[in-house]
């Protein structure tokens, strides 16, 4: 028997799950990513809402350090 799979955005079954996405706090450690708070299912209907998202980019440490000078 197979798992049903269920969409974490619009709450629906969903054939499979696309993305996975994972919330972690932001401390200063190598391990932050395991030890994620929270995590939600994105099913192949709602793949097109990850679009909408605003990410971040990841910064280097040498243009980090120049941000926090420029403040």
């Amino acid at each position: 028997m197979a798992r049903v799979q269920m969409c974490d955005v619009c709450g629906k079954p969903t054939e499979r799950v696309i993305v996975k996405l994972y919330k972690a706090p932001k401390e200063n450690s190598r391990s932050d990513h395991s030890r994620y708070k929270a995590h939600a299912d994105v099913g192949a209907c709602c793949v097109t809402k990850i679009n909408e998202i605003q990410w971040q980019e990841r910064q280097t440490k040498k243009k980090k350090e120049s941000a926090k000078r420029a403040a």
